[in-house]
């Protein structure tokens, strides 16, 4: 049975913000060199996008008065930050 609760278009919010994230990544695309450095900078913007969005969700709170989606949000940007701090931006592996 459908209730009254009014909440926020966060899908729309969603995919307008993708879409923007896309935009910048493809302009981007020649100046971000490095193997894997484009999708460490896709985890951090994604993950940062999902942490907002989920302020205007009524999903329950877990721990910290967050929600498990944006405990995942703060794990994909960990990854991201750790991945752009270990992958050279010059392009050259640190494998031998």
């Amino acid at each position: 049975m459908p209730d009254t609760t009014l909440c926020q278009p966060t899908p729309v919010y969603e995919f307008i913000i993708c879409t923007i994230l896309f935009y910048f990544l493809w302009k981007n695309r020649a100046k971000i060199v490095g193997t894997g450095r484009m999708f460490m900078w896709y985890l951090v913007a994604a993950g940062a996008e999902r942490f907002t969005i989920e302020f205007l969700r009524i999903n329950p709170r877990i721990l910290f008065g967050l929600s498990e989606a944006q405990l995942f949000s703060i794990v994909l940007i960990l990854f991201g930050v750790y991945g752009l701090t270990a992958i050279p931006p010059d392009g050259k592996n640190s494998a031998p």
